[in-house]
């Protein structure tokens, strides 16, 4: 394997796909991420097998390459393949001829179907940046997402603190289904973009989304400092539920973003004796945006898309579409606010403490005695 190129996760796709010219074959689409310098990837070949002995060797069909995210996105296709799944691949560069020692297992979840599903939404957080230590603000986030109707959560741990560990062991053995996978990528801060370029955001995105398709029906994207509040219905699911009603034919859905001051807390605070946590108090928040560059945060159907970023942007198999939505739901984004966001039109909302406070604060008590 090429040393600047580093495979994360492999998965097999057999989907028709709009908006490409490459000829509609299955295909393995690799997740990884990279130390290039060059403007594309070259002199690269992908080995596909069904046993590690026996292989095929082929050409990329198609690549993504982010600088700024350090997320490389590759696809491998073969016509021997059409009618068998690879188990296994890697890549190695062009005409070198190899034994190769390192085999990435080829994920197949599109073998599945809607009546094996795992629950009906899995939240994917960014990775958790080392050494995080915010063991309060794990605690709320997968408080507030399991009172809301997440069955699921998948993380991805870059060096968090013992204290952060120690917190997960707690809240797994109080029933809450979690999934922690290994992350170990970082580089220099960058000079440009910004601090989650370090960590190939990107690549954990795409991975937890092919990871989970036809394993939940939704995937909720957010950051940890971020809370999707549903303005009309009791829980996300039922809030989707309703929404796919309202557009049958979306699968991608976008909320507006307000901004959360959790060092302004205005009184009273209706749970007292948790007032270490803003979630249980009344907050200040930004007014609702009316700028569609605010739509950053996504619930989604895994099965219906291609790739994905962070923030809006979205490629979706042929015939699925996307939809911004105003009145359904807002994301919260806690931030310790500044002067500038200071100086914004704020006003006083209760929405979470009055709606969900006592189940929430039930939650953090098992965590928190």
């Amino acid at each position: 394997m090429p040393p600047n190129i580093h495979i994360y996760s492999a998965y097999f796709d057999n989907r028709s796909i709009r908006g490409t010219n490459i000829p509609h074959l299955p295909l393995v689409r690799i997740f990884g991420w990279h130390d290039l310098k060059a403007p594309r990837i070259t002199n690269v070949q992908c080995l596909l097998s069904v046993n590690k002995k026996n292989f095929s060797r082929t050409d990329v069909t198609g690549d993504l390459w982010r600088k700024i995210e350090s997320t490389i996105i590759i696809n491998c296709q073969h016509q021997e393949f059409s009618h068998v799944v690879p188990k296994w691949v890697t890549i190695v560069e062009t005409g070198v001829d190899v034994s190769p020692t390192r085999w990435i297992l080829v994920h197949n979840n599109l073998q599945h179907d809607y009546k094996h599903r795992k629950g009906k939404m899995v939240m994917c957080v960014q990775p958790m940046r080392g050494p995080y230590d915010n063991f309060q603000q794990l605690a709320e986030s997968i408080a507030f997402y399991s009172v809301l109707g997440v069955s699921h959560f998948a993380f991805y741990d870059y060096q968090t603190t013992s204290r952060v560990k120690n917190m997960f062991k707690k809240i797994i053995r109080s029933g809450i289904s979690i999934e922690i996978n290994p992350w170990d990528i970082t580089w220099p801060i960058p000079q440009y973009g910004y601090l989650g370029d370090r960590y190939a955001q990107l690549t954990q995105l795409q991975d937890c989304t092919y990871k989970n398709q036809y394993q939940y029906e939704y995937i909720v994207n957010v950051d940890i400092d971020e809370f999707i509040v549903p303005l009309r219905s009791g829980s996300l699911p039922e809030m989707m539920e309703n929404i796919s009603k309202m557009y049958p034919k979306s699968d991608y859905f976008r909320f507006p973003h307000v901004l959360v001051c959790r060092n302004r807390i205005p009184a009273p605070r209706p749970f007292k004796s948790y007032g270490n946590f803003w979630i249980l108090q009344n907050t200040l928040r930004t007014l609702i945006p009316n700028n569609s560059t605010w739509y950053q945060k996504t619930i989604y159907r895994p099965e219906k898309v291609v790739y994905t970023r962070q923030h809006r942007s979205v490629w979706l198999i042929s015939g699925s579409l996307s939809t911004n939505l105003d009145e359904e739901a807002l994301v919260f984004h806690v931030k310790f606010c500044t002067k500038p966001i200071y100086r914004r039109k704020m006003i006083e909302d209760q929405i979470i403490p009055k709606r969900f406070g006592t189940k929430i604060n039930h939650v953090l008590q098992q965590w928190f005695p």
